[in-house]
């Protein structure tokens, strides 16, 4: 992560493609109050994890199976930098 950072010189970059859809309520809550750095409290971890992996399905390449994803799969993206990119979905991994 910090090496894609680092290449973008850290500049915001990009915009995910459905920044919102899916995207778990505690994840809303961090970023709407100040985003320290620290663990945030889940309180339901079943929900949050339904709620992380339609956010994540939303967000990353599309394909068609997962035991066959194509050669050229255009990762492409998820190369959004700054704190609205990648970075969230790291950070709320780390809560989990």
């Amino acid at each position: 992560w910090v090496e894609i950072e680092r290449f973008a010189q850290f500049t915001a970059h990009g915009t995910l493609q459905n920044p919102t859809e899916g995207r778990p309520l505690e994840v809303a809550a961090w970023m709407k109050r100040a985003r320290k750095l620290t663990d945030y409290p889940i309180k339901n971890v079943d929900k949050f994890a339904d709620a992380w992996l339609l956010w994540w399905k939303s967000n990353k390449p599309l394909s068609q199976a997962v035991d066959d994803l194509p050669a050229n799969l255009d990762w492409a993206v998820l190369n959004v930098t700054g704190p609205n990119g990648l970075l969230l979905f790291m950070l709320s991994l780390a809560w989990w």
